[in-house]
């Protein structure tokens, strides 16, 4: 799959202060089946040029449903002024800000079980994109959700999780985070690969350590990359056409068990 930078983020996260959002109220999240091994046809993730960038964001709330990187940090575009980091909690209590900015760094603290916390960036939208998060589980919880996703708009997004620590360790999901199921009093998360709940990768590196995980929507296809390796499952790539375009970002969710704390120290964001 061939890639051409247009446009990069990254969160380098120098010297900012983090932007706590409003957000919608809980909803209800799936229980963590079981799990099935299963790896095929690894590519290689796209290739990007990082440029720290990314101005210091103000708060703003959440409006309700609406092989490696090169390194070359010349001649491309800063990120749009306008842009600016917004968190939100998706479950768990939604009146409370679990994100903060340390040590050059994003950190989710989730301190109670069933929380999801995410962050996105907002004041740009893409149609095609390639977005990717390196975060680290630093302390707690039997078990932890780590995700980035893109096209979040008022419709919802789409998701790629991983699980480092706990009894689905080394395994992910995608989905497509449904805002008009929320709104009927169900889950809103829908599997993107519907014949399985989770899935095995070696390419995880599981316990407290650094994970990198990216995930490509363009067109109607969407790409899950674990550490630089395509994750494929049954030869077959997953497609959807529920979103079309939305903002970019990242997350991460305590389950049952918490609590959890993951730290996030770079970002970034490109069109395919």
């Amino acid at each position: 799959m061939k890639k051409m930078l247009y446009f990069v983020a990254i969160l380098a996260l120098m010297a900012m202060a983090c932007n706590l959002g409003g957000t919608p109220k809980p909803s209800a999240t799936q229980i963590a089946p079981t799990m099935v091994v299963v790896q095929e046809q690894p590519t290689i993730a796209p290739t990007f040029t990082l440029v720290p960038t990314l101005v210091e964001p103000t708060i703003a709330p959440m409006e309700q449903p609406t092989e490696v990187p090169a390194v070359a940090p010349t001649e491309i575009p800063p990120a749009e002024p306008e842009a600016q980091w917004v968190s939100w909690v998706v479950a768990g209590d939604a009146s409370k800000n679990f994100t903060t900015f340390y040590d050059n760094k994003i950190v989710l603290d989730l301190p109670k079980a069933e929380t999801y916390s995410y962050v996105r960036l907002e004041g740009i939208e893409y149609d095609d994109v390639y977005a990717e998060v390196t975060a680290e589980t630093m302390t707690g919880s039997a078990m932890n959700g780590i995700a980035v996703i893109c096209r979040a708009s008022e419709a919802g997004w789409y998701e790629l999780r991983v699980t480092t620590v706990g009894q689905n360790a080394g395994s992910w999901m995608m989905y497509f985070y449904n805002y008009r199921l929320k709104e009927q009093g169900k889950n809103p998360y829908e599997r993107l690969i519907k014949t399985i709940d989770r899935i095995n990768s070696i390419d995880i590196v599981n316990g407290y350590r650094v994970n990198t995980i990216g995930l490509s929507c363009e067109g109607n296809e969407i790409r899950p990359y674990i550490n630089g390796v395509e994750q494929i499952y049954n030869k077959t790539i997953v497609t959807d056409d529920n979103l079309t375009s939305g903002m970019v970002g990242f997350g991460g969710m305590s389950y049952n068990v918490g609590p959890v704390k993951m730290e996030f120290t770079d970002f970034a964001a490109g069109m395919p």
